[in-house]
């Protein structure tokens, strides 16, 4: 049955008042939420920062779950990272109302994962194809290794390349599939040329011996063989269509054009589809220099301006950069002051964060509040630079001891401590949990393969006959928070902590097989003192830990903005890097106010600078400060700022 045939679900003032009970601090009496948690048709919500969008969504799925009686029907519920996926899974798992949520029929996950499960995998196993690995990296070490083979194809690359080896072969390894024809093109700019060369031949034959002939897949190609499943088998559609009759999507603003393509044709009018995002913070566009969004927010929108992270002073300083679709926010927070522009010259960058700590210490009168967080963040994070006209650079023109490419050591995976060490140094550093998650995965498939394990067909365990396993047992969702849980819990991992992690663990085994653990097993299972933490330590020159700035007591993050889209400060500091150019010079006409952002919507590059700066700018509930080169700020623009009540400060 068709999921519009079904009936509709209602709302009403007293669901609302009676969900409100479960978030005593966040209101929805304002006219927008109610109308998002009413609405039962598909929509879009646009949520400025702050503004508590995935409490309303959590809320939202909450007031279904009370009312959902759909048997074999359930709500879906994509994000684009792991992280906001994680963060609704952990909301909802607080409340036991909620549980229902979080297993069959519904599904909450990564767009990803969804095309993965639903359509690509089951498309290559109906041809007959093993997926072994799907990982861009991966693939891409295959494919410079195998290019030498092709002598055509790399010379093409070569020549496209201006004869830097380095970057054909890093071109090559972007090759993916696209479309339902199942088309080979590339993750860049660069176009194949006619299927009809020697060129093009040589690249399909690259493509299929790595992918199709030893089933290492890019990310990217989930989405073609998802379009090509449901053009092969419509009834695709229909399956998914009923299965799940409401579908809600998050950060919404960072799907791609594939991502967008694919959901547009699977769900399209038949079901209730809700997106929820901020267009003005899409800051992953991933490897093609395109946006994807189709049109988000669309028609019928429903604003949510008003933000309860910051004041009406950064709210009034920031509405001038919501490029993407003009938005004049709302600061119902605390007002504050002593928004400060740092100006310095080449000889006084390193004077930027001291600065900027003395700011904070002399608002504090040299205490901080418990829990204030300070954070230093900015575009680009390496690459050489031997120009002093682009200083500032990087990040690390600011502070010689930023390490741009930190990667820590947490020593030996003899132990699955050491893989959940490992896991959550992978999960600090990127913007998603996948490496984690999969390499805590991984150190379980160890185990099991250890005390040699085999599902009900008498196959060696892999992390899909695992999964599929324990949802026949009705425990998966038990192996996913508890592996979730390990990747990003706050605090760090005790004993007893430990102990109880791995007790469910052996527990959750008991699904396939009630033998007790070997010896070898239960060592590989044993606690080790220091053993979830790098062994060498990660201490930093100034006693600290690596990439935090430390000066009288304030403890400066610094970082990549990319790293912190979704925290709330307590002060951030916004960095000048160059990306072709400097992006606070360029920024200067709508910082300060004389152009309108409108004006800008169409400047493709000026985009891509203003909206990482504003997702910078957007951090802080009490401070927001920018550093910019002394040469860049011309004096009718510092008056300018000073008008509208920046605060400038020569770094001497």
């Amino acid at each position: 049955m068709r999921a519009n045939e079904k009936k509709v679900l209602e709302i009403s003032k007293e669901d609302i008042q009676a969900i409100q009970l479960y978030f005593p601090d966040c209101s929805f009496r304002d006219v927008g939420y109610q109308e998002a948690l009413k609405r039962t048709a598909s929509c879009d919500v646009h949520a400025c920062p702050g503004s508590g969008k995935t409490t309303l969504l959590v809320a939202k799925l909450a007031i279904l779950a009370s009312k959902w009686d759909w048997r074999g029907q359930g709500i879906c519920v994509l994000s684009h990272t792991n992280v906001a996926r994680l963060e609704v899974e952990t909301r909802l798992a607080r409340h036991p109302t909620m549980h229902g949520l979080l297993s069959y029929p519904h599904f909450i996950g990564t767009i990803q994962s969804f095309v993965d499960r639903f359509l690509a995998i089951p498309y290559l196993r109906s041809r007959g194809i093993e997926v072994y690995a799907i990982d861009n990296e991966r693939f891409s070490r295959q494919a410079n290794r195998l290019l030498l083979s092709y002598g055509t194809a790399r010379q093409w690359l070569r020549m496209k390349c201006h004869g830097d080896d380095d970057m054909a072969r890093n071109v090559a390894g972007t090759l993916r599939y696209e479309g339902d024809s199942l088309r080979i093109g590339l993750a860049s700019k660069l176009q194949l040329p006619s299927e009809t060369t020697t060129t093009y031949k040589q690249m399909l034959d690259l493509k299929v011996r790595i992918s199709e002939r030893e089933g290492v897949f890019r990310f990217d190609d989930m989405y073609a063989f998802g379009e090509a499943y449901i053009t092969e088998y419509p009834f695709t559609i229909d399956a998914l269509t009923a299965r799940f009759p409401w579908v809600f999507i998050d950060e919404m603003q960072d799907t791609n054009e594939m991502q967008e393509r694919l959901l547009e044709r699977i769900f399209g009018t038949e079901c209730v589809v809700q997106r929820f995002g901020d267009i003005n913070q899409a800051i992953y566009s991933g490897e093609e220099d395109t946006d994807g969004q189709g049109g988000f927010p669309g028609a019928d929108v429903i604003d949510l301006p008003d933000s309860w992270r910051f004041g009406p002073e950064i709210a009034a300083l920031t509405s001038n950069l919501t490029v993407k679709k003009k938005q004049t926010l709302v600061g119902r927070f605390e007002n504050s002051e002593h928004h400060t522009l740092f100006v310095f010259r080449n000889e006084t960058i390193h004077g930027v964060l001291p600065a900027f700590a003395e700011l904070i210490l002399s608002i504090h009168d040299g205490q901080l509040p418990p829990g204030f967080v300070v954070k230093a963040v900015g575009f680009r994070r390496s690459g050489a630079n031997n120009d002093p006209a682009k200083i500032p650079f990087n990040i690390g023109d600011y502070w010689d001891a930023f390490q741009s490419d930190f990667v820590p050591s947490v020593g030996s995976t003899s132990t699955l401590l050491g893989y959940v060490a490992k896991a959550r140094h992978l999960v600090e550093g990127a913007e998603e949990v996948r490496d984690g998650y999969g390499t805590i995965m991984t150190g379980i498939l160890r185990l099991l393969h250890t005390e040699g394990d085999r599902d009900s067909n008498g196959r060696r365990f892999s992390s899909g006959r695992l999964m599929d396993t324990l949802e026949a047992a009705g425990e998966m969702r038990c192996l996913q928070r508890l592996v979730a849980e390990l990747c990003v819990r706050a605090e760090p991992l005790d004993q007893q902590y430990w102990a109880n992690a791995c007790e469910e663990l052996v527990r959750l085994r008991t699904s396939w097989d009630s033998r007790p653990l070997s010896a070898e097993g239960q060592h590989f299972l044993q606690w080790e003192v220091g053993g979830s933490q790098p062994p060498n330590g990660v201490p930093e020159s100034s006693g600290g830990f690596v990439n935090v700035f430390h000066h009288r007591g304030v403890a400066v993050e610094v970082g990549t903005i990319h790293k912190v889209k979704g925290e709330t400060h307590g002060a951030t500091l916004v960095l000048e890097t160059f990306m072709r150019a400097h992006d606070l010079k360029a920024l200067l006409p709508y910082l300060s106010g004389e152009q309108d952002v409108t004006a800008a919507v169409h400047d493709h590059a000026l985009v891509r600078r203003m909206q990482p700066v504003f997702v910078g700018m957007t951090r802080p509930r009490r401070l927001v400060c920018l550093a910019m080169h002394r040469d860049h700020l011309s004096g009718e623009y510092e008056a300018i700022l000073r008008s509208r009540g920046w605060h400038i400060q020569e770094i001497s």
